[in-house]
C-alpha cells in the first residue's frame, strides 16, 4: 500500500464509531444472521443464483463474513472480492477459499481499474450513516462503475424513521436520541436511491422491513439476535453521548444497561432496516 492510501486509511477510519477487536467480530457475525433472517437471505437483487463466472464485490466487507455465506449459495466458479479499511477484521489470508479475495481498500477513493464494469453483483451494508448526502453520490457512481452492463447492487442502511418499537419502551428509544448526535446522515434511504438514478440505473426497488429484538420477536433465536446487537450499539452510541446533551442526567447512566433489558423483555423493540437494490444499464 502506497504512503496515500495509509494516510487516507487514516483520515477515513474516525467516521466509523464502533470499535474494532474480537467483541466486534461476534457483533458483525450477530448482525449478519440478524439481517439475514430478516430479509429471508442474503441477495435481494434478481440476480440469476445458477449464473456460471460471476464475480462478486462486498464493498466494506468489514470481516467477509457476507462473502463466506453468500458462497455456498452461488456456483462454485464464482468469484469473490471484499475491500475494507478495516483489515484487522479480515481473517487470515491462508483461511481464505482460492476463489476469495479480501484487500485493503477505501470507498472514498477510486477503484482499481481492473473492477471497472467487472462485477455481476455489488453489496453493502449499515456504512452511508457516516457519509453525507454528496459523498454518497460519487461513491455510489464509483460502485456501480464497477458493475457489468446488467449487473445489480444492492445496499442494507438502518431507517431512522420508520418506528418499530414501543413508546413505552423508552430507554431503547434513546437510539434515535444517540443517532441524532452522531450519526452524519439520517436520510440514507432517500440519498442512495437519488445517488442510484444519478448513476443511470434502473429497476430502482426497496424494501423496508421491522427487525425486532428481544421477547417480542416470533422467532426467539432472531429475537437474541437483536438482543444482542443493540446491547452492544446502545453501549457504543451511548458512551459517546453526554447524557445532559440529550436532555437525561448523568447520574443516570449506570442504570441504562438494565432498562435496556427491561425494555427488551417486556415491550416491541427494535429498529426499521431498508433494502435497496438497482440495476445497471445494459447500454
Amino acid at each position: 500500500m502506497g504512503d496515500h492510501q495509509d494516510r487516507q486509511f487514516e483520515q477515513d477510519k474516525p467516521r466509523y464509531i464502533i470499535p474494532g477487536g474480537s467483541i466486534e467480530r461476534d457483533r458483525l457475525r450477530v448482525q449478519h444472521e440478524w439481517i439475514k433472517g430478516t430479509a429471508g437471505g442474503l441477495i435481494k437483487a434478481p440476480l440469476d443464483l445458477t449464473a456460471r463466472g460471476m464475480k462478486i464485490l462486498d464493498s466494506a466487507t468489514a470481516d467477509g463474513f457476507w462473502l463466506h455465506d453468500v458462497r455456498l449459495v452461488l456456483p462454485d466458479d464464482t468469484e469473490y472480492v471484499g475491500f475494507d479499511i478495516a483489515t484487522e477484521l479480515f481473517p487470515a489470508r491462508e483461511s481464505l477459499p482460492p476463489t476469495v479475495s479480501l484487500v485493503p481498500h477505501s470507498v472514498t477513493e477510486p477503484f482499481p481499474p481492473a473492477w471497472e464494469n467487472s462485477f455481476d453483483l455489488i453489496n453493502q451494508r449499515l456504512l452511508f450513516a457516516f457519509f453525507q448526502r454528496q459523498e454518497i453520490n460519487q461513491i455510489v457512481k464509483r460502485l456501480v462503475g464497477c458493475l457489468k452492463p446488467g449487473g445489480w447492487i444492492q445496499f442494507f442502511e438502518y431507517d431512522h424513521h420508520t418506528m418499530v418499537t414501543d413508546p413505552r419502551a423508552t430507554t431503547y428509544l434513546l437510539f434515535y436520541k444517540f443517532a441524532e448526535q452522531k450519526v452524519r446522515n439520517l436520510h440514507v434511504k432517500r440519498d442512495i436511491m437519488d445517488a442510484l438514478a444519478d448513476a443511470g440505473c434502473e429497476n430502482i426497488q426497496s424494501e423496508c422491513l421491522e427487525m425486532v429484538a428481544g421477547n417480542a420477536h416470533v422467532d426467539r433465536e432472531q429475537g437474541m439476535r437483536g438482543r444482542r446487537v443493540s446491547r452492544i450499539l446502545f453501549h457504543s452510541f451511548g458512551s459517546l453521548v453526554k447524557l445532559e446533551d440529550i436532555g437525561l442526567s448523568e447520574a443516570r447512566r449506570p442504570s441504562l444497561a438494565a432498562e435496556l433489558e427491561e425494555d427488551m423483555d417486556k415491550y416491541k423493540t427494535g429498529v426499521a432496516g431498508n433494502f435497496i437494490w438497482a440495476q445497471k444499464r445494459e447500454n
